[in-house]
């Protein structure tokens, strides 16, 4: 399955304009500026990985792994989640082997 190009230049600029929302965030309790600064790491793998292409959710289980400092992640696409490199580690482990 293939992305349109549109729908993927249209993403990368929406969370980049939210992620760029940190800078002015007034959390509340630190949870909305931890938000803000998942979906800017989630528009940095987007740009970083869009020779894969590496979409947003995929992006977003990366993040999220990488906040909750997991290496095991259970998906049935190996392609992808092989090559991306975790902030937090060397690689992840990936399930089912």
């Amino acid at each position: 399955m293939t992305q349109d190009p549109r729908g993927k230049a249209a993403s990368e600029l929406w969370l980049k304009a939210l992620g760029e929302a940190v800078d002015e965030a007034d959390a509340v309790g630190g949870t909305l500026l931890a938000s803000l600064l998942a979906l800017q790491r989630i528009a940095e793998l987007i740009e970083t990985y869009a020779d894969l292409p590496l979409g947003g959710t995929d992006a977003s289980v990366v993040a999220l792994a990488e906040r909750l400092s997991q290496t095991n992640i259970a998906t049935l696409d190996q392609r992808h989640f092989a090559v991306v490199r975790p902030a937090h580690a060397d690689h992840f482990n990936l399930l089912p082997q």
